[in-house]
Parts: C-alpha cells; sequence; structure tokens
C-alpha cells in the first residue's frame, strides 16, 4: 500500500516499513507545507510592489509580519526535527561508508537557512517601523526583504529535497534488500 503526502504524490512504502520511512513521509508533507505558505507570502510581497496604495501596502505588510512569525515557528520545529532525528540518522548512515561525507551539504543547508532568518529578520524589523506616511521606498524595500527571504527558503527546501530524498531512499533500499 503507498502512503500519499500532501500533494498527492505517491510514496512508495517499503515491503519493512521503517521509521525512516515514516520520517520521510513527515518531510514530504511538512516541506509541501511550507512551500505553499511561502509561496503566498511571496506573491503577497510581490503584490506590494505592484500597489499604489501605501495605506494598503502598509496592511499588507502587517498581515505578512504576522504571517511571518507563524512561519519562523513553523521552521523553527522543523528544522530541530531534522537537526534532531533525521540528519543525524543518515550522517551516522553514511558515515559509515566509503564514499564521500555528507556533513558539508547539512553545512550549506544551515547557512542557507541562517540567510534565510537575517532577511525575515529585517523583514520584521523594517514593518515595524512602517507607518502610512512613510515613502514608497521604505515600504517596498521591507517587502524586497521578505521576497528575498522567501526566494532563499524556496531553494534551501529544493536543495535538501535534492540531498535528502536519494539518501533515504538508498537507505530504504538497502533496508528492503536485507529483509529479502
Amino acid at each position: 500500500m503507498a502512503a500519499r503526502t500532501r500533494t498527492d504524490m505517491p510514496v512508495a512504502e517499503p515491503a519493512h516499513p521503517t521509521e525512516l520511512f515514516h520520517a520521510l513521509v513527515r518531510l514530504k508533507e511538512e516541506h509541501e507545507a511550507l512551500k505553499q505558505t511561502i509561496e503566498r507570502m511571496e506573491q503577497q510581497a510581490m503584490d506590494v510592489f505592484e500597489g499604489c496604495d501605501a495605506a494598503l501596502q502598509v496592511r499588507t505588510i502587517r498581515a505578512l509580519q504576522q504571517d511571518t512569525t507563524q512561519l519562523l515557528a513553523k521552521l523553527e520545529e522543523h528544522s530541530a526535527w531534522e537537526e534532531q532525528v533525521l540528519f543525524p540518522f543518515l550522517n551516522e548512515y553514511f558515515h559509515k561508508s566509503d564514499g564521500p561525507s555528507i556533513i558539508p551539504s547539512f553545512w550549506v543547508l544551515e547557512k542557507d537557512h541562517e540567510l534565510a532568518n537575517v532577511y525575515l529578520d529585517a523583514f520584521t524589523d523594517l514593518a515595524d517601523r512602517l507607518t502610512v506616511s512613510d515613502d514608497n521606498v521604505k515600504i517596498i524595500g521591507a517587502a524586497e526583504h521578505l521576497a528575498q527571504a522567501c526566494h532563499i527558503l524556496k531553494g534551501h527546501l529544493q536543495m535538501e529535497e535534492e540531498l535528502v530524498y536519494p539518501l533515504t531512499d538508498q537507505i530504504l533500499t538497502d533496508v528492503d534488500y536485507f529483509f529479502s
């Protein structure tokens, strides 16, 4: 029986489901939810660029500021799970192989995450100080910081999937082979 993620893409359940299989399903579901939120926020930030009504732009920024707080909480929870459960398992499994270490790849992912947080923090700081009487440059500047953070986060999730999915697939194949 194949489990399904929120994108309705089948995840082939191995003959011997493991905690790793369930972790992979969780990862895909969380990534899909995060991508949808990030995409929506990025689009709203882009809408601010095109707006001409300063009051509407500032209201949009304020709403995005609340969304940013929620996104940061979700990202922190997701990241903590990855760093405490998933990544240590993958690192331990592949550290025993003769191939190259995957630690540098995890380091790059962490740096991406940190860079996105810098942009999210900058957006929040700028948004805190915005008023309707501010010039358009300040309003758009805040939106640009959020759009850049969203762009980085989308790339981060993509890169993480390109790294983690093949690794977990290999482990699940190894486990099925071992039990066959």
